[in-house]
């Protein structure tokens, strides 16, 4: 096969014409971003550093929107994860959060 040319493909995430098909659900999910202020992002006991990169990830991408989020896990956060930005402004015990807050 010459690499010049295209390929199509065509699976059940696609369009007729080869394109990504965004599936409804992304949709619905920026809705809930779009029409809310406040989020709690939760990850798992005992972080990996699957959870802490992905948790952080939408922390960083939802205070950049100007969103008011706060991360938590039961941690604990192992040490060699310190380096992560934001990993800081994580909270490892149960949030006091008090009504009107």
């Amino acid at each position: 096969m010459n690499p010049r040319e295209s390929i199509t493909v065509t699976s059940s995430r696609t369009d007729g014409n080869g394109r990504f098909a965004e599936p409804p659900v992304v949709a619905e999910i920026c809705n809930v971003v779009r029409e809310n202020e406040r989020f709690l992002i939760v990850g798992h006991g005992h972080p990996d550093g699957d959870c802490l990169g992905s948790c952080l990830g939408l922390y960083v991408i939802l205070k950049e929107m100007g969103k008011d989020v706060r991360f938590f896990t039961p941690g604990p956060v192992q040490d060699f994860f310190c380096f992560l930005p934001y990993v800081d402004s994580t909270i490892t015990s149960h949030p006091q959060i008090r009504a009107g807050e």
